[in-house]
């Protein structure tokens, strides 16, 4: 008997993402989510676009990801994380934040401007040469992501943190440097050392434990539709008398399986562990690169299971191009087509 084939990664991508927003769409019919939940379905279509455009603009011009996207998203990094790190210290803001982006989505900015900050500075594609500038933006990075007081920011820079190190033990003393200055700098403020040691206090962190208790309540509620894309919010008041405001349930998990139910749930995961399979590939031949971009997509993911900033349209934007951009490197490479064995895998010549 003939094996089937196996479908192709992107397929397989799309073919989770159109179920994940076909599931929406049940749900948005089945509880009447209204305008509000078909705007935010709309705006789910963004991943399908970038990983799209991405792919197919990574596919037709190799050398315009390297030559001009990543030093144009380098320059604008730099020049972004020295505004909020200024305007917060200047004005004397409690966190730092951008205008229309908030402390928690701005630390995700962070993490990824840091993760694909350094696999950039460290690839032999790199057009910075000045070691000044490296450092001056991989500090202001940091500084500026520990001024946003983004827990869940702080905890995915350091999952990113460890898998490079795991993957690349040349990067570890240098990894451990800027591991040490956040924690210095965290340490040194009795706020910001406050901050981070709630982060393993139940008694601090007793109202996300309250949310996420009510999500689980919304999915066992209405385990195959949610409660509708969107109305989180709008549950979550009408459950619970206290004072406490959740458009999230600062989960993603949580937040997907409660509005959209446990099938769109599966989708969404089975999407986002294609993506890491992809990219762990990719960083398996040894480039400095593809090693950052499994590394930085590894944080975010972390990011949010205390957080929900995912589905943000500036986070999406790059989150997903990343992943198109790995899809069209994957079938570039000729891993979609070829299973090496095991033993082969640690060996390949890097890109």
């Amino acid at each position: 008997m003939q094996a089937v084939p196996a479908l192709p990664e992107s397929t397989r991508l799309k073919l989770w993402l159109g179920l994940f927003l076909a599931a929406g769409g049940v749900s948005a019919i089945v509880n009447r989510g209204g305008a509000l939940s078909w705007l935010t379905l709309l705006a789910l279509l963004l991943p399908a676009l970038m990983i799209w455009i991405t792919e197919g603009a990574a596919a037709r011009a190799r050398s315009v990801a390297y030559d001009v996207y990543l030093p144009l998203f380098v320059v604008s990094g730099f020049l972004t994380a020295f505004y909020a790190v200024i305007v917060t210290i200047a004005l004397r803001w409690d966190r730092a934040q951008l205008p229309g982006m908030g402390e928690n989505g701005l630390g995700t900015l962070f993490l990824i401007m840091a993760g694909l900050g350094y696999g950039y500075f460290n690839s032999s594609r790199c057009r910075f040469r000045s070691p000044w500038f490296k450092a001056a933006f991989l500090a202001l990075v940091v500084v500026g992501l520990v001024l946003t007081k983004s827990r869940g920011a702080w905890l995915g820079f350091g999952i990113m943190l460890v898998l490079m190190g795991a993957f690349k033990r040349e990067w570890r003393g240098t990894l451990a440097l800027m591991l040490a200055g956040a924690f210095v700098l965290l340490w040194w403020n009795p706020p910001f050392r406050s901050r981070l040691l709630s982060m393993v206090s139940l008694e601090q962190n007793w109202d996300r434990l309250h949310i996420w208790e009510l999500a689980v309540d919304m999915i066992q509620a209405s385990p195959w539709f949610g409660v509708g894309p969107g109305h989180f919010g709008e549950v979550f008041a009408s459950m619970t008398p206290t004072t406490i405001g959740a458009a999230t349930a600062h989960n993603l998990i949580l937040t997907l399986g409660a509005e959209y139910g446990i099938p769109a749930l599966i989708a969404m995961l089975l999407l986002l562990a294609e993506i890491l399979r992809v990219q762990f590939r990719l960083a398996l031949s040894g480039d400095p690169l593809w090693i950052s971009v499994l590394a930085t997509t590894a944080g975010v993911l972390g990011h949010q299971m205390v957080d929900h900033t995912l589905f943000s349209v500036k986070i999406q934007v790059i989150f997903w191009a990343l992943a198109g951009w790995s899809l069209a490197a994957y079938r570039e490479q000729g891993l979609a087509k070829t299973q090496l064995p095991a033993e082969e895998l640690g060996t390949r010549p890097a890109v």
